[in-house]
């Protein structure tokens, strides 16, 4: 019933009804996300559109987990950073043994601050302040 262009809640409302032959949907529909719109997201059958509406969510492409972890990682050091891989571990839910290895297969540099050795993204240390911290520019 979605397709590329965008639905209100409406228009989605009127087409399910239509189409099932449930009158008995059309107020649940209209009056909750939750009840019957959030598992039908879910379960990728549909997503919030532009002001408000739904869209069908066409193919998805899985993105390369190495890849993902790899951006999560760094968008964590430009944020938090410098961390060692206790930090990394403990804001990942892991040990330092498996945050280590995530930190030495990332472009990642490694950060001496006063004897305590972290990293930071590898972009962000050619701005960095006194303390090693990355600049906010």
């Amino acid at each position: 019933m979605l397709g590329p262009e965008p639905l209100t809640r409406a228009e989605l409302v009127e087409r399910v009804v239509a189409d099932l032959g449930r009158p008995e949907l059309a107020e649940p529909m209209a009056t909750s996300w939750g009840m019957l719109l959030e598992p039908a997201a879910a379960h990728g059958f549909l997503r919030s559109g532009p002001d408000g509406t739904f869209v069908h969510p066409g193919p998805l492409e899985r993105p390369d987990t190495d890849a993902a972890n790899r951006e999560i990682l760094l968008r964590f050091l430009r944020a938090n950073g410098p961390a060692d891989a206790e930090d990394v571990g403990r804001w990942w839910g892991e040990r330092a043994t498996p945050a280590k290895r995530r930190l030495t297969a990332a472009p990642v540099e490694a950060v001496d601050i006063e004897g305590w050795s972290a990293w930071v993204a590898a972009e962000d240390t050619e701005d960095t302040d006194a303390r090693g911290h990355p600049g906010r520019g």
